[in-house]
């Protein structure tokens, strides 16, 4: 395959020419290939692959980098071969010739004698009367990431035809030999936006539970308010990638809306989805081990930069915070389940903790500012947001020591008995340390319910809430590259 014969660099036309002379003969291959004498095994495969969706053409055209492109059904490059002398191909026909994404078993140019099972890219020369290749050389480069298969490098500023197709060597020659699909109509990618809703997820994210109860509701919000796909991605396990996949069509736009509670900057997090994953510099900081090609494994998965290779543009929503003027409203229902004398009791969120000093801070002012909000309209003796970094056992001593020496100062200064604990963001384990560290001092104290179910619908009305603002961004600035909406500065 690297060492291929030379082609002629006048025969652009011509090359055209070959290829759908070759997809004609490729009718009648079709025909033929049915009365071969093949294996009852070969010929099964040969079934399953036809309908194979990785194969099966939704669109094609130019990405906005000018590099040629084409999206299948499933997942491009899946299916690799595995018999002898076969080749796989994703085809374009371009202004600067015939190519083709290949993988093949032994070779795709007559004299190989080595499998190149990688994706790679070729310019190829069809002859017209039997459908073999004529002259093939390495020529530009092949990414195929998710549903799309992209070529860089080709000259190429325009592309009128594409096909899937099989080749085998037969003879001495490398010969067409099957037409999964093909699409002469160039069709752009449709002006329509598609959603990403993460979540931290674990390793299992079982239905039925209320935080994946959460993520439905969500989802089918946008999906019925806004007439636009969303899907739900999880960090564990790390899913992104399929994310866009799974949004059913080409989508000009992929709003990435972050729903668990941390703010812009109380987790770097942020940094990976922003960063790593949309690639916008001034966020590209890998907090964990950086990786080959730009990914960053964190919290034990790899993130990639995202796959598009520039035809969605991502942009990156308000995430969710505690303090926004809906989420909040959530606390106010815990609080008020258990609370009987608000005059007279300590109302104290515990939040999940951050391992910079940084970002702590930050996650302790935006419990406190829902605190406050909650305090003001149950009218408690006093609030405060706290954080027991819960994730590291050599900062959570500190912070949960930190956080009862608070609640015994406020209850001293205000007189308040007894203190209301809301579990707000993180896993349980940090509620419980502080909780334990209370019951150790003696301080009486309440355990508010747990945030889900209870505001369930809280979450859908922020998420439809968000949606509107990053959809008036869309239209308004019409970004060309990943973005994120100015609503990260807003302040409550």
């Amino acid at each position: 395959m690297r060492n291929s014969s030379s082609s002629n660099d006048d025969g652009h036309g011509a090359s055209q020419t070959f290829l759908f002379a070759g997809i004609m003969l490729a009718a009648a291959l079709l025909a033929s290939v049915a009365t071969m004498p093949l294996s009852s095994a070969y010929a099964q495969e040969d079934e399953e692959r036809e309908s194979d969706k990785s194969f099966k053409i939704k669109s094609f055209g130019m990405d906005k980098s000018g590099n040629p492109y084409l999206t299948v059904k499933g997942m491009a490059g899946e299916q690799v071969p595995h018999e002898p002398g076969q080749v796989f191909a994703y085809a374009f026909v371009t202004d600067a010739g015939l190519y083709a994404a290949t993988s093949h078993a032994g070779n795709d140019t007559p004299g190989e004698e080595h499998d190149d099972f990688e994706w790679h890219s070729h310019r190829v020369e069809l002859d017209g009367s039997n459908g073999c290749i004529v002259s093939i050389t390495p020529e530009g480069d092949a990414v195929l990431a998710t549903n799309r298969v992209t070529l860089s490098g080709t000259g190429a500023t325009s592309v009128s035809k594409v096909m899937t197709a099989e080749f085998a060597e037969t003879d001495g020659n490398t010969c067409l030999v099957r037409v999964f699909d093909q699409a002469a109509k160039s069709k752009e990618p449709k002006n329509d936006t598609g959603v990403l809703l993460y979540t931290h997820g674990n390793m299992h994210n079982e239905h039925g539970t209320p935080e994946m109860d959460r993520m439905v509701a969500m989802e089918r919000t946008i999906e019925k308010q806004f007439k636009t796909p969303a899907e739900v991605i999880f960090h564990m396990p790390y899913n992104w990638d399929r994310g866009l996949l799974s949004l059913d069509r080409d989508a000009r736009y992929a709003v990435f809306m972050y729903t668990d509670m941390f703010g812009p900057n109380s987790t770097v997090i942020h940094n990976i989805t922003r960063g790593i994953f949309g690639g916008i510099s001034q966020y590209n900081y890998c907090p964990g081990v950086p990786m080959g090609g730009g990914a960053c494994m964190y919290m034990g998965q790899v993130t990639r930069p995202e796959p598009t290779n520039g035809q969605t543009v991502l942009v990156f929503a308000e995430p969710a915070r505690p303090d926004h003027p809906t989420l909040r409203n959530i606390f106010v229902k815990q609080a008020k389940a258990v609370s009987e004398n608000p005059k007279t009791e300590l109302l104290v969120l515990v939040g999940h903790g951050a391992r910079s000093n940084a970002n702590d801070l930050t996650q302790q002012q935006e419990l406190s500012n829902a605190a406050a909000f909650v305090e003001k309209k149950l009218k408690f003796a006093d609030s405060v947001g706290v954080t027991a970094r819960e994730d590291w056992p050599g900062l959570s001593p500190a912070a949960v020591q930190g956080a009862v020496a608070k609640v015994k100062a406020m209850m001293a200064q205000t007189g308040a008995t007894r203190v209301v604990l809301v579990p707000a963001t993180g896993s349980g384990s940090g509620f419980n340390m502080v909780a334990s560290a209370l019951a150790q001092e003696g301080i009486s104290f309440v355990r508010a319910p747990d945030p889900l179910p209870l505001g369930e619908k809280e979450f859908a009305e922020w998420s439809a809430q968000v949606m509107r603002e990053t959809m008036e961004f869309i239209k308004k600035e019409k970004p060309t590259q990943a973005a994120i909406t100015p609503y990260w500065s807003r302040t409550y």
